[in-house]
């Protein structure tokens, strides 16, 4: 899939998939960040999969949570992780 280039298919299908989760969870709406998911998703399966399969991660392992707009928990991850590093350092 080209996802960088400009009209290619692997774009147009990014953009449909981030667009129908931005009108499924309105509160989520659209993150730059999620295009990273997105991406690994749609080069193993069709767009449809690929906003099924997002759904069910972002409900059921709590990944809406990191691309809310406030993104408390991500601060939170981000935290965790600083102090597991500082622990191995």
């Amino acid at each position: 899939m080209e996802f960088f280039k400009d009209g290619g298919r692997g774009q147009a299908s990014l953009f449909n998939v981030i667009k129908a989760y931005s009108i499924h969870d309105k509160e989520v709406g659209y993150c730059q960040g999620s295009a990273f998911i997105v991406g690994l998703l749609l080069m193993q399966m069709p767009e449809e999969e690929a906003f099924a399969v997002l759904v069910r991660l972002m409900e059921n392992y709590r990944l809406r949570e990191l691309y809310k707009p406030a993104m408390t928990d991500l601060g939170l991850c981000m935290f965790q992780l600083e102090c597991l590093v500082q622990e191995q350092v």
